[in-house]
């Protein structure tokens, strides 16, 4: 419980103060207990790091019941799964349907462990959170020509993951922050 609420701690300390919109972005997440917890305790940190950056207040916190009423702002909700169940063809090691926020996030701990990648697990795991909750806040099927949102990470991509952390590109912090109110517009009045 103590990790939790040190998460939370810095996820919203990463954000105070920052430009952009004002409504909180709060990501549940849930995994199947295959999943090794302290990975993904550790990826949600990475994420939020990268979200930090942006000036988009976007919250990671384990998956609760009732969400709107005690959390307020967006939700955004992610499973991490071991397999995709034949869902998803390809490689793919997540799928997000950004025209819809209320459909969950799925993640494929398989696919991220079978990963032949330079970085650690829970560096890819970050990297892939925070690129699927970026397609959520956008709200578009699009990907970057460089930075978190790029389609295929380089090796250049998986350096900078490693040394000093992969960033969005400024275009995709326009269409997030665009996204996150967008979303907040379509809150129910409280």
């Amino acid at each position: 419980m103590r990790i939790w609420i040190l998460m939370a701690l810095m996820t919203m300390g990463g954000a105070a103060g920052a430009a952009g919109p004002d409504t909180p972005v709060t990501v549940f997440v849930s995994y199947d207990g295959d999943v090794p917890g302290s990975l993904v305790t550790s990826a949600m940190f990475r994420a939020a790091k990268v979200f930090a950056a942006t000036g988009v207040a976007v919250h990671f916190l384990p998956d609760e019941k009732d969400k709107a009423k005690r959390h307020g702002g967006v939700a955004v909700a992610i499973r991490i799964e071991m397999d995709p169940s034949g869902r998803v063809s390809g490689g793919a090691l997540a799928h997000a349907q950004p025209y819809d926020n209320s459909a969950p996030i799925r993640i494929y701990y398989s696919r991220i462990r079978a990963y032949n990648s330079s970085v650690s697990r829970e560096a890819l795991l970050g990297y892939v959170l925070a690129h699927e909750v970026g397609h959520v806040l956008q709200g578009v099927v699009r990907h970057s020509e460089g930075g978190v949102m790029k389609a295929y990470w380089s090796a250049v991509d998986f350096d900078r993951m490693r040394v000093a952390g992969l960033g969005f590109d400024r275009r995709d912090v326009e269409l997030m922050r665009d996204g996150v109110a967008r979303l907040a517009a379509a809150l129910p009045a409280e």
